[in-house]
């Protein structure tokens, strides 16, 4: 049996391999690239990948870095079915990735240790993960060109549900290692606020200015999402007496307390996000 496991992750790697390899390549121009081909091969590399968060490393931060300086019509030069006509399925595709990820971490029978030296380590990897997020909102957050509406609904339901798996695993994990790991832990709430919340929230406003119907659709769960996690980090800190964090995470900012997004405080959270009102202006000409 323990030969049949082996020679079935060997399968495995060698399709994330033959994968990886097509993804790099260029394709004749008679095949079409859109999510069925470059979205299934992109969920066969990350998917069957001896090295997960490696193969999200590199996508993120190797392949759609390139992408605000680069030429309409030009792919990557070493990956070259990533191009404008294919950025959404990479971005949706690593997004997705990224929170499946978080879910197998956060789920790994290594969390259930008491062990501060191995909770360190998946503090560690979820910092790595939390990162790339960044990486991947970014993208969007400074490039009007990247931001079409499908990419941004996808944002949106992709990174509410690494929030979701954030506040249902990673909260109960940091209860447990939280006077051995203080620091990381409020440093990892930060990162998830500013760096993912926040952002999550300017979108629903958009999508809420621009009368958008899908993004109207996923805003309710997003809200609750968000209000979950302000609820939950708040109880973590209280039982350890750490309130006064609440500043250091800024997690009382008006525009992501639950109590404060419903509709009668809608217009004094628009009039907030003024400054970035264009941030997620779109471009559908291309």
């Amino acid at each position: 049996d323990e030969d049949g496991s082996a020679d079935s992750s060997s399968n495995f790697a060698k399709l994330s391999e033959v994968a990886h390899k097509l993804l790099k390549q260029g394709w004749p121009d008679s095949v079409k690239l859109n999510k069925s081909n470059v979205g299934k091969l992109l969920s066969l590399y990350f998917g069957h990948s001896p090295d997960r968060i490696g193969a999200l490393r590199y996508v993120i931060d190797e392949v759609l870095s390139e992408m605000p300086a680069l030429v309409k019509g030009k792919c990557v030069a070493a990956f070259e079915t990533c191009s404008h006509h294919t950025f959404g399925s990479y971005y949706s595709s690593s997004l997705e990735y990224l929170s499946r990820e978080l879910a197998s971490l956060l789920g790994s029978d290594a969390t259930k240790t008491k062990d501060p030296r191995v909770a360190g380590k998946i503090l560690e990897k979820l910092e790595r993960l939390i990162e790339l997020l960044s990486t991947l909102f970014s993208l969007t957050k400074h490039n009007d060109s990247l931001a079409k509406k499908n990419v941004i609904l996808q944002q949106l339901k992709f990174g509410s549900k690494f929030v979701e798996i954030f506040v249902g695993k990673a909260i109960p994990f940091f209860q447990v290692h939280f006077q051995h790991h203080e620091k990381a832990i409020i440093s990892i709430i930060r990162d998830v606020n500013r760096r993912c919340a926040h952002q999550l929230h300017h979108i629903i406003s958009h999508g809420k200015r621009e009368k958008d119907s899908n993004l109207a659709k996923e805003a309710p769960k997003a809200k609750k999402v968000l209000e979950s996690m302000i609820h939950k980090v708040k109880m973590l800190l209280k039982k350890n007496q750490c309130m006064t964090a609440m500043e250091t995470v800024e997690l009382a900012e008006k525009d992501l307390d639950g109590t404060k997004v419903d509709t009668e405080d809608d217009s004094d959270s628009d009039e907030e996000d003024s400054e970035s009102e264009n941030e997620y202006d779109t471009d559908e000409s291309s």
